[in-house]
């Protein structure tokens, strides 16, 4: 059984990520590629900025939450 969207998102807010305001994506941790001492965020802004998860680190998504 999954959680509808709304209790994933509800989840995400305890979800820490790394990004600046201007990053592409989000990081699972502060200092992968090109990113130096990010600050800790949570998934749900994360996905309320529609930044992606990045590639390299493979941070936590929503899916994942499910």
């Amino acid at each position: 059984q999954t959680l509808d969207e709304e209790a994933l998102l509800e989840l995400a807010r305890d979800v820490t990520v790394y990004f600046y305001d201007g990053s592409v994506g989000y990081h699972a941790e502060s200092s992968c590629y090109g990113m130096s001492g990010a600050p800790a965020r949570t998934l749900y802004e994360a996905i309320e900025m529609d930044k992606p998860p990045c590639s390299r680190c493979n941070p936590p998504t929503l899916e994942d939450l499910g």
